[in-house]
């Protein structure tokens, strides 16, 4: 059979690390399940996409780390209080996105 893909990955366990003080980079690791083998969701586009109040979203690669397990990074100079989000697009094109967190890396409680 020659079904297409039209089925976008699955994001899950998007890390919330606590809130901190400024200077520190923070990681972020996901989750990516798609309905391909591991070594195919390994080539897929996975990003990390954060905002720092209120600006622009800035797009970050993610790394595998294995198991499916993703790792970006969210600079040290992204001070204040931070929304992200994981997005990652199969071979196929298929986009899939997890929920938006947020982070107060400027020192906050």
């Amino acid at each position: 059979l020659d079904v297409p893909d039209t089925t976008p990955p699955r994001l899950a366990h998007l890390e919330q690390p606590d809130d901190h003080a400024p200077g520190t980079d923070t990681t972020i690791r996901v989750h990516v399940y798609d309905n391909a083998g591991a070594d195919t969701t390994a080539y897929a586009t996975n990003e990390l996409h954060y905002s720092v109040d209120g600006g622009p979203f800035v797009d970050a690669p993610m790394t595998p780390m294995g198991g499916q397990v993703y790792r970006g990074v969210i600079p040290a100079s992204a001070a204040g209080n931070v929304r992200y989000f994981a997005s990652s697009t199969d071979e196929n094109g298929n986009t899939g996105i997890s929920k938006l967190k947020s982070i107060d890396t400027n020192g906050g409680c």
